[in-house]
């Protein structure tokens, strides 16, 4: 995939470390609860299945994530900085987890 966040680094004591970097979208996705699931031509997509939660990751630039409630189709378009001021994710399955 052709993201602008997918780096490795092997350091001089031979650790591989493949976390994403801490600035990136891939690392606030983490942050949010979402895991890696796959990536096709439309980008790569992370969810959250508790609560229904999707994301895709924009190709060919990386530069926006689209998080959509798959119950309701309902989604929003987000920039890493806009990314970073999300402190929780509202969806209908997430609600129905609290009741």
């Amino acid at each position: 995939m052709a993201t602008t966040d997918t780096t490795t680094d092997t350091t001089t004591d031979g650790v591989l470390d493949l976390r994403p970097p801490a600035e990136s979208i891939k690392a606030e996705l983490h942050r949010l609860g979402l895991t890696y699931e796959s990536e096709t031509d439309a980008g790569e997509t992370w969810r959250d299945y508790p609560t229904g939660l999707m994301a895709v990751i924009s190709l060919p630039d990386g530069l926006t994530v689209t998080l959509t409630d798959v119950a309701t189709g309902i989604s929003q378009t987000l920039s890493l900085d806009q990314l970073k001021q999300v402190t929780k994710v509202v969806t209908v399955a997430s609600t129905q987890e609290q009741q």
